[in-house]
């Protein structure tokens, strides 16, 4: 299974901390967080891993060059002129990302305690072109999916704005916000636009008109990001053994 990482951000609201180094690469409990969420995605059966790269990479590259898990490929895809934001950073990958087969995306600041592999296996199932963890946490910008979980818009609370892409006919839509974590099938390229700089979220609500973008609801689970220093200072706060996997080889 492929997952890439998206770890090319600036971490402005986390500055000073991210003045030196990226926020992909702050310390949680003794490990930085895109070390943690490596560990996850190893854990759940990837096996190559893409980063995409922009500010201070070589810190990222050297932490991920040294560290040793037996079968797993790193690979790097750096946005050196400019950030192309999460849907060009994944068209920019593609050609490491697209083998025919369904890929996971993950924030690099965010830890969870989701099942990534039943979250995969259901997106296989549902036939879906792509399938979004989300949850009700606090946030200006939510998603609107149908009483099926079927992508249909997007709100944002602090300007009022709200576009429907799909109508439903059901009753009320869910209002949900979207964790930073997805399961994508390759058809999703030939969905995206043709300039570098968009966001995947401008793609889904393109495609979903057409195609199934499914809601993958993650209520009970842990999942925090640490793009604050108050959410930084809760996540620091949380057991790691909730979130952290225990890697095992055989042989």
């Amino acid at each position: 299974m492929k997952a890439m990482i998206l770890a090319a951000g600036f971490g402005t609201r986390l500055k000073p901390l991210t003045d030196s180094i990226p926020k992909a690469m702050i310390n949680i409990n003794g490990i930085p967080v895109i070390g943690i969420v490596i560990r996850r995605l190893i854990y759940f059966g990837a096996t190559d891993i893409i980063i995409n790269l922009h500010y201070i990479p070589g810190l990222i590259i050297s932490y991920v060059e040294n560290l040793n898990f037996p079968g797993v490929n790193f690979h790097f895809s750096p946005e050196d002129e400019k950030i192309l934001d999460t849907g060009g950073a994944i068209r920019h990958a593609r050609e490491l990302l697209d083998d025919g087969e369904p890929f996971i995306v993950h924030n690099s600041d965010v830890i969870s305690d989701i099942d990534l592999s039943q979250m995969f296996q259901f997106h296989r199932a549902s036939d879906a072109l792509a399938t979004l963890a989300v949850k009700g946490k606090k946030s200006e910008r939510c998603l609107l999916f149908d009483q099926k979980w079927q992508l249909a818009g997007w709100e944002n609370h602090a300007s009022g704005e709200k576009r429907i892409a799909r109508p439903s006919r059901g009753p009320d839509l869910n209002r949900i916000g979207f964790c930073g974590i997805h399961v994508i099938s390759p058809e999703i390229f030939r969905h995206m636009p043709g300039e570098d700089v968009f966001s995947i979220i401008t793609t889904y609500m393109k495609a979903c008109g057409s195609s199934r973008i499914l809601g993958f609801p993650v209520e009970k689970n842990l999942w925090i990001d640490i793009g604050s220093h108050s959410q930084l200072e809760e996540a620091r706060r949380i057991d790691p053994a909730k979130y952290l996997p225990e890697i095992t080889y055989d042989g």
